[in-house]
């Protein structure tokens, strides 16, 4: 479940909206996936000319004034942005963990009190390691799920999330 939960944060947080006219920031021969307004989607490939960008999928050239947004997942990004959240979510909670144990004490027992840490210690501790495990955990996953950077027309769009086939939806509004 926990899993779960980051990889959605993770996914949610890796995602840029653009209008689609930046679409021209696509490299030719870049894998995308092109949505029409009735919400059908299509793999395709980005092939660019001095005045046009085409996509071309297995059905042939995707006409311009049916595409409503164009996707692009970047696994590479996605794993830098993944590394970086983590390594911020875990050094940020480490710290927290670290200051709240407060100082460590030795007792007058005759016991053994090899290590002790003020709690400001123990705080730049937690966050090196629980940061550098974030950032370990954030790279894979970040890796894995991709940053998305959609294009959009500015029109309003309806996401499903039912089943497959549900008319239920949310409208959101760019």
């Amino acid at each position: 479940m926990r899993a779960a939960v980051i990889v959605a944060l993770l996914a949610t947080a890796c995602t840029t909206h653009k209008p689609i006219e930046y679409a021209r920031e696509l490299s030719n021969g870049d894998e995308v996936v092109a949505e029409n307004h009735v919400g059908q989607t299509q793999e395709a490939r980005v092939v660019k000319s001095p005045t046009s960008l085409e996509l071309h999928s297995q059905i042939g050239v995707l006409p311009a004034q049916q595409v409503a947004r164009i996707t692009e997942t970047s696994h590479g990004k996605g794993a830098l942005q993944g590394a970086g959240l983590g390594f911020l979510i875990g050094a940020g909670i480490g710290a927290v963990v670290g200051y709240s144990d407060g100082d460590d004490h030795c007792d007058d027992d005759g016991g053994w009190c090899i290590f002790t840490f003020t709690a400001k210690e123990k705080a730049v501790l937690g966050g090196v390691v629980l940061g550098g495990t974030g950032a370990i955990v954030g790279l894979i996953v970040g890796a894995m799920v991709g940053s998305k950077t959609i294009y959009e027309d500015g029109t309003t769009t309806v996401t499903p999330i039912g089943p497959q086939g549900s008319t239920a939806g949310i409208t959101v509004q760019f």
